[in-house]
């Protein structure tokens, strides 16, 4: 809940949820704003392992909620589990998972097929990620105040580029497009 918000910090709060799945309503007998998540996973069951929270879901995959690890360097697992125990195989990286992290470079695996809403917020130090074939959707702001990341190559099979996928990616050089990509929102880069 918040209170006191002025009009702009109201407008600003729900664009930012708005990106990010979130929901923002005020809340008159009270006088709060209320803030919840559209994206609700409350009846999964969630996975936690030393570097990442996953929720799995009754259909054998598993979102990457959060990374909770503190390598700069990070390959991500094809599935949930331990050797010869698979609770899940890893399709979604989460919205916010990576958010304000210190990762330098990340490897997502060949079974992601989304990358969530603002995942990579404000990882400033993300210089390097590697996106394989299987990714057919980057969501809004995903890589938003990425600011040390010079170079992305997308693959020819994402179909999906959300608002401000890039915004505030100050040292991108280079950026590849897919022939699938058939809009770019005006605010992907700035």
């Amino acid at each position: 809940y918040f209170r006191g918000m002025t009009e702009e910090e109201t407008a600003i709060l729900t664009d930012i949820m708005q990106h990010s799945g979130d929901v923002l309503q005020y809340d008159d007998v009270s006088g709060y704003w209320h803030c919840s998540w559209v994206g609700d996973y409350s009846s999964y069951e969630v996975h936690h392992d030393k570097s990442f929270d996953y929720i799995l879901k009754e259909n054998g995959e598993a979102v990457l909620v959060k990374y909770t690890g503190y390598n700069p360097y990070i390959v991500l697992p094809e599935e949930v589990g331990y050797p010869d125990i698979n609770y899940g195989v890893v399709t979604e990286i989460g919205s916010g998972a990576f958010t304000d992290t210190n990762v330098t470079k990340v490897i997502l695996s060949n079974t992601i097929k989304r990358i969530g809403n603002y995942a990579f917020k404000n990882c400033s130090t993300l210089t390097s990620i590697e996106i394989p074939d299987s990714v057919q959707e980057i969501g809004n702001g995903a890589f938003y105040l990425c600011s040390a990341l010079e170079t992305i190559t997308l693959p020819e099979s994402i179909t999906q580029i959300g608002p401000k996928a890039f915004k505030s990616c100050h040292a991108l050089k280079t950026i590849n497009w897919p022939s699938q990509v058939k809009y770019v929102p005006a605010d992907a880069f700035i």
